[in-house]
């Protein structure tokens, strides 16, 4: 059994990656995979450290296998699944989030043109084209700062 701070962690965890849009669960497993020892966990020891059932270990490992975020890694000489987190988990993400901020950029594009061609006054526009303002300031933005993170993160490699 573990302890109850490690358990109201792993809740908070699954609560936070819930607000980002995934189950619960796979947040509870993402957390524990950040800090459990050894880093390589199989199915059952998730299962037994979420204190959950191995089919909703299996489902939600597999939503986060799908989202690049956890690989299984080959045990040798061992039965069953292991995972762990990937290397690049957490930059993947925020690439993701990049994509998304083009995709709705490009959504609020259209909606303005739509407005333009009806001939909408410019004053009723006016929250799409900030909202738009701010999505494409991201677009521009976000790719710097993930090159400084990629710098900063070879630096500390090195170190």
């Amino acid at each position: 059994s573990f302890p109850t701070r490690r358990s109201s962690d792993l809740e908070h965890t699954g609560l936070y990656f819930e607000g980002a849009g995934l189950p619960g669960v796979a947040g509870r497993i993402l957390g524990h995979l950040l800090v459990c020892e050894p880093a390589v966990q199989s199915s059952g020891d998730l299962a037994k450290a979420l204190e959950t059932t191995s089919g909703s270990i299996s489902t939600n490992t597999r939503i986060l296998l799908q989202g690049g975020l956890i690989e299984k890694v080959p045990m040798r000489g061992k039965r069953g699944t292991f995972f762990q987190i990937v290397p690049e988990a957490f930059s993947r993400m925020f690439t993701s989030k990049l994509h998304q901020t083009r995709l709705f950029r490009e959504l609020l594009d259209e909606g303005i043109s739509v407005l333009e061609q009806m001939q909408v006054p410019a004053d009723r526009g006016e929250r799409i084209r900030e909202a738009r303002a701010l999505y494409a300031f991201f677009e521009r933005e976000f790719p710097l700062l993930l090159a400084r993170w990629e710098q900063e993160r070879a630096a500390l490699k090195e170190s």
